[in-house]
């Protein structure tokens, strides 16, 4: 049995402090964030499942409603036909519907989701929401009127898939709430580059927002129409995380609704607001 050396020091009487490692208030913080950083990642997950489940409802409307028509047309037209007598014309025009039905196929698959496209032209867009749009609001009865040049090839330096999800995302909102109108439901789209920036509004003649509701749209999962309360926080997430912001204006010229999202032309990323 080994004898305690003599020689040895005396070891005083001192507090033990733990490492940082391993002090309790220390792991609790760091538990703490941890926990915030999971919450978050959930919410950004379920934003982007709902995103994705709406865009691609969107999308199969769209490609249902357009290549509907056209089928239902070409199939109008050979009905009509002689067999027996089928003119180079009747081919012609055989050949133009299925034309058009290539060109659905096409346009689908040019819209699918693509995270990895970080640039478009500014009538890429216009055309793209007027494409994805054009079935529903045609089954809903909605006038839609969209302001943009169809020549402009101003690159923006932005992800397409994410401002399509915005745009779409409101127009929905409007669907919504011209719902129940009896009067002519009308919806306006204005994409235009203001500087450096890229400026866009989305209007409505539909019932409007309450005003004790005005200041909690973009909370996540406020909602008045039964929906998730998901898209208009997902919008303003998106939006400010690219530097830009989304602001609601309760009425202006016809429109009782209307929302106005700005956004630079260059990507500038930062870190969204909570």
């Amino acid at each position: 049995m080994k004898k305690n050396n003599p020689k040895a020091p005396k070891r005083k009487n001192k507090k033990y402090i733990p490492s940082k490692g391993t002090n309790p208030e220390e792991l609790s913080k760091r538990i703490n964030i941890l926990n915030d950083k999971i919450d978050k990642n959930n919410k950004l997950a379920e934003m982007k499942e709902h995103a994705l489940y709406e865009y691609i409802t969107l999308m199969t409307n769209f490609a249902s409603h357009d290549l509907k028509n056209a089928i239902h047309n070409l199939d109008g037209y050979v009905n009509t036909l002689d067999v027996n007598n089928v003119t180079k014309d009747n081919i012609d025009n055989i050949n133009e519907f299925i034309k058009s039905i290539r060109k659905t196929i096409s346009d689908f698959k040019t819209l699918a989701p693509d995270e990895s496209k970080c640039d478009f032209a500014l009538s890429e867009l216009g055309k793209s929401i007027e494409l994805l749009n054009r079935g529903l609001l045609n089954i809903h009865k909605i006038q839609a009127k969209y302001d943009y040049n169809k020549l402009d090839t101003t690159t923006v330096n932005q992800s397409l898939h994410n401002i399509i999800q915005i745009i779409n995302n409101l127009i929905q909102n409007s669907i919504k709430a011209l719902s129940d109108v009896t009067y002519p439901k009308l919806i306006y789209v204005s994409i235009k580059i203001e500087g450096e920036n890229v400026v866009i509004k989305v209007c409505d003649n539909g019932i409007g927002i309450k005003d004790e509701n005005k200041d909690k749209i973009f909370k996540l999962h406020f909602t008045t129409t039964n929906g998730s309360g998901i898209g208009l926080y997902h919008a303003r997430y998106i939006i400010e995380s690219i530097n830009g912001n989304i602001s609601y204006l309760g009425s202006e010229d016809n429109y009782k609704t209307v929302f106005t999202l700005k956004f630079p032309v260059n990507e500038q990323s930062i870190n969204p607001i909570d």
